[in-house]
């Protein structure tokens, strides 16, 4: 998922320089903003008990520059719904129906099977 950020939303699918030191400080660079951005979006999520991919990181990454001199975060969580910011993800959650433990009983001791190992006497 950060490298789908990185080449989709802040432009890392181009390498510009030529020189292989500020190719790497591009690439660090890039990582870095990756990681922070990732962090608001499971900051904004914890604070609006929404699961972190119901948060729009694309629209984070397009706003948040626009809106440095506001408390970011705390606008997100309270109307971020209304602004789409929060929304229903579109992944596929598999739910698995509880199991209860005592339901389970222990296999049949004749069910185990003992037996010497297929190459057991041989010499390597």
């Amino acid at each position: 998922m950060v490298f789908k950020l990185i080449k989709r939303e802040l432009g890392l699918n181009l390498f510009w320089p030529s020189k292989v030191e500020v190719i790497l400080h591009q690439v660090w660079a890039v990582l870095t903003i990756a990681l922070i951005l990732h962090g608001i979006q499971m900051e904004i999520a914890s604070k609006a008990g929404v699961d972190p991919f119901d948060v729009s990181l694309p629209l984070i990454v397009e706003y948040l520059p626009k809106w440095n001199d506001i408390d970011f975060i705390a606008l997100i969580v309270e109307k971020g719904r209304k602004g789409g910011f929060i929304r229903p993800s579109r992944r596929i959650c598999i739910k698995t129906p509880e199991i209860d433990m005592s339901e389970y009983v222990a296999p049949p001791p004749d069910l185990i099977l003992e037996r010497t190992p297929r190459y057991a006497g041989r010499r390597c």
